[in-house]
């Protein structure tokens, strides 16, 4: 009966714990995501022990004074509650448990943020590199849900979709540039070779209309020279 209901406390309170712990990550993560952009990494340390020391450890006391029970029974009652009447010892002993399983929790949570904080600014530096130097934006959604070696790859493949798309477009380009200097060539070659032929044909027609006032002329001459 007593190790039933010392299991069943030791459940009560754990679940109580996680629920503690559970709502101080949820507040913690809401209030990271909306200032995440105006924070420095000094606040965010700061915002971090603060968020995990103060409000966590500031309420120890009242939260094991107001988790542990006492209640006592009737030992001669038939109807015997799952609560006993523990003694002093055991409830030192079962206070000592679970505020050693508490540290070793509230040091792991802090551990996890210092991690989060970390990656964070590593994610921001990575982002602003990327944007100052190739012009390169992310968005938050992505931002948030990328960790800094996915979101370094997500960047050399923008940069590396950018630069493509650059080549293509100066490649299109010149090749556009060539065929248009090609057109044009065969444009200037046509127009000197119908000059060249227009003359040539000028010069004919000039030839043959001259010809016969050239012979006419020549022989007056003649007649006149012989007179």
């Amino acid at each position: 009966m007593q190790g039933d209901s010392f299991y069943i406390r030791r459940k009560i309170l754990t679940s109580r714990i996680k629920y503690r712990k559970n709502r101080l990550e949820r507040t913690f993560n809401n209030e990271l995501v909306d200032r995440s952009e105006n924070w420095t990494p000094q606040s965010m340390l700061f915002h971090h022990r603060r968020s995990i020391d103060q409000k966590t450890r500031s309420s120890t006391r009242q939260k094991k004074i107001r988790l542990m029970p006492d209640i006592r029974i009737n030992p001669h009652s038939c109807n015997r509650s799952l609560f006993f009447s523990d003694s002093s010892m055991e409830k030192q002993v079962l206070m000592a448990s679970l505020t050693r399983k508490y540290n070793k929790k509230l040091l792991i949570e802090q551990e996890k943020r210092r991690v989060q904080v970390e990656s964070l600014m590593k994610r921001k530096m990575i982002r602003k590199h990327y944007f100052n130097k190739f012009n390169i934006k992310v968005s938050h959604k992505n931002f948030l849900r990328l960790d800094e070696n996915r979101l370094h790859e997500y960047f050399i493949q923008k940069q590396r979709s950018k630069l493509m798309n650059k080549s293509a477009k100066k490649i299109q380009t010149a090749y556009r540039r060539f065929i248009a200097r090609k057109k044009y060539l065969k444009y200037l070659e046509l127009i000197n070779s119908s000059a060249t032929r227009l003359q040539n044909c000028w010069r004919a027609y000039r030839r043959r209309s001259l010809l016969p006032k050239a012979w006419k002329k020549f022989k007056y001459n003649r007649i006149t020279r012989i007179q």
